[in-house]
C-alpha cells in the first residue's frame, strides 16, 4: 500500500489514497492504523479510497496536545481540502465513526452519504461489557501480547469467541504512539453527538453486529432512531469487527447503500 505524508496546519498526516471511481472517506476506529482498512477496500471495487493515520496512530506523529473530537473532525475536513475532495461519502468504524458523525454535523458541505459501523454517540450511550471496556484500556504494547489475545473473545465478539488468534489479523500492525492513544481515549470520554443527531441531514447507514461487547446493538438503534431516515443494518453474528473480519458481508451492504440513489435514477429515467 503507497502512502504520503501530507502537512495539515501544524501536524503531519499518513495518508493513502488508492483505487479510482466514486471518492470513499474511511475513518478509522480507536487506535487503529490505515493498513487495517484492506479487507474492506476489496470488498468495495469502483471506489477510490482515502485512508489516513490519526494523529499519534500508525505513521503519523503524535500532537503536542489532546485533540478533541471537534478538533479531530475539523482536521480530517482540512485533509480532505488539501487532497482536492470537495464532497466525499464516509465510512466511520467505531471511534472513527464518532469523528463521522461530528464531521458530517459541522462540515455538511464535505459528506455526501455517511456510514456508521460498531460506533456509538460517544457519551451518553449504553456502556459495553465491563471487561471488555477494561481490557481495551490496556498499553498498546499489551495489544499482541498473550493474555491480550485470548481474552480477544469477551472484547471483540464474533469470530474471536471461536478463534481469539484471528484477532491479531486486525489490530493495529503499528503500535500507536502512547500520547495519542491517551488523547483518543480522552477525547471519546468527553464528546457527545446526541444534541446534533436529529439535525443530521445526510443519508445514512447504521451498520452493526448484534454480538459487540464493546460497542451494544443498541447503540446502533439510537443512532437510526434519532438521525432522520437512517437505516439500521444488522449482521448476525457479527462482532466489533465485523466491518474488517466479515468485509465480504459488510462491504456489499455499504456498496448497495452508497449506489442505491442511483439505481433509483436509473429507474426513474427508464419510466
Amino acid at each position: 500500500m503507497e502512502t504520503e505524508e501530507i502537512g495539515v496546519g501544524a501536524h503531519k498526516l499518513r495518508v493513502s489514497v488508492q483505487g479510482s471511481g466514486r471518492p470513499l472517506l474511511l475513518i478509522m476506529g480507536f487506535a487503529g492504523s490505515l493498513e487495517l482498512w484492506s479487507p474492506l477496500q476489496a470488498a468495495l471495487p469502483g471506489y477510490q479510497t482515502i485512508s489516513f493515520d490519526a494523529p499519534g496512530t500508525g505513521g503519523s506523529p503524535a500532537s503536542p496536545w489532546p485533540l478533541s473530537i471537534n478538533a479531530l473532525a475539523r482536521l480530517t475536513d482540512r485533509l480532505c481540502a488539501a487532497l482536492g475532495f470537495p464532497s466525499l461519502d464516509v465510512v466511520g468504524y467505531s471511534f472513527g465513526g464518532i469523528v463521522a458523525q461530528q464531521l458530517a454535523s459541522a462540515y455538511p458541505e464535505r459528506v455526501e452519504r455517511l456510514v456508521l459501523a460498531s460506533t456509538s454517540t460517544g457519551l451518553g450511550s449504553l456502556p459495553g461489557v465491563s471487561a471488555a471496556l477494561r481490557l481495551m484500556t490496556v498499553p498498546p504494547s499489551s495489544y499482541r501480547n498473550g493474555r491480550f489475545l485470548k481474552a480477544a473473545g469477551g472484547i471483540f465478539g464474533g469470530v474471536f469467541r471461536d478463534d481469539p488468534k484471528a484477532a491479531s489479523r486486525h489490530l493495529p500492525t503499528r503500535d500507536p504512539h502512547l500520547r495519542g492513544w491517551l488523547h483518543q481515549l480522552i477525547a471519546v470520554n468527553s464528546y457527545s453527538s446526541l444534541p446534533r443527531l436529529p439535525f443530521l441531514d445526510k443519508r445514512t447507514l447504521v451498520l452493526s453486529g448484534d454480538d459487540d461487547p464493546l460497542v451494544p446493538l443498541m447503540n446502533s438503534r439510537i443512532l437510526a432512531r434519532l438521525i432522520p431516515g437512517a437505516e439500521l443494518e444488522i449482521v448476525r453474528g457479527g462482532g466489533h469487527m465485523m466491518l474488517l473480519e466479515r468485509a465480504d458481508e459488510t462491504g456489499p451492504l455499504i456498496k448497495n447503500f452508497l449506489e442505491a440513489d442511483i439505481a433509483e435514477a436509473e429507474h426513474r429515467a427508464a419510466g
